[in-house]
């Protein structure tokens, strides 16, 4: 299993695991690992000879953090949910042990809410996409199902080597991709993946749209 390319979400969620998981073995070990916010300073929870249990959920939603930040890749959109609801379930959880000093809590839920961003907008562009291609040929019978599968020929024919490749790789991940994933799937450098998804936006066949440190590329309908 190839580990995922990096990105916002999985930055957050990365190092808010990481927080989490600290915090539990803390807690197993019997040394201080929830903030006390009245005092201002660290202490053990006092939870009453329930510390090893609330360490064990510590240490067990930090491992799931971390391992879904590393092995799920958003290339689609049933990844980006899947990983949405990972991330917030676990963040959640990990409250019980102080969340990984709060620190824990506050990174993996933000990068919670930066997938389920994501998911709206990938979600966003797949529905825009369907609206575009496939009522308008709902509405023309049986006969415009050729014509759909005909579209995406049609659209690779003014392209050259290069700018088919990146059509087609995007067309490969479901229509939506990161662009970062298509200068590392393409091999080709960040100046002219850029240069060739200017002329592919310019023809009216792929959008930008700007998700954290990089753009999801979308596929737009009816190309």
């Amino acid at each position: 299993m190839r580990m995922a390319k990096l990105t916002t979400t999985t930055r957050f969620s990365l190092i808010g695991g990481a927080f989490i998981l600290a915090g539990g073995v803390l807690s197993l070990l019997g040394l201080p690992s929830a903030l006390d916010i009245a005092g201002g300073y660290l202490t053990v929870a006092s939870l009453g000879g329930m510390s090893y249990y609330s360490g064990a959920i510590g240490v067990l939603s930090g491992m799931a953090l971390i391992l879904a930040s590393l092995f799920i890749d958003m290339r689609t959109l049933n990844r980006i949910q899947t990983l949405a609801i990972i991330i917030l379930t676990f963040s959640i959880t990990s409250l019980i042990d102080g969340g990984g000093f709060l620190i824990g809590f506050v990174l993996s839920f933000a990068g919670a809410l930066d997938a389920g961003f994501a998911y709206y907008l990938v979600a966003k562009g797949a529905l825009h996409s369907a609206q575009n291609g496939g009522v308008a040929g709902a509405n023309q019978g049986r006969k415009a199902a050729p014509a759909t599968r005909d579209a995406q020929p049609k659209a690779r024919s003014g392209l050259n080597a290069d700018e088919r490749r990146l059509y087609d790789l995007i067309v490969q991940a479901e229509g939506s991709m990161f662009q970062a994933e298509l200068v590392e799937k393409s091999g080709f450098s960040k100046v002219k993946v850029s240069r060739i998804l200017d002329r592919l936006e310019g023809l009216g066949l792929v959008e930008r749209r700007r998700r954290g440190m990089t753009n999801m590329v979308i596929l737009k309908g009816g190309a």
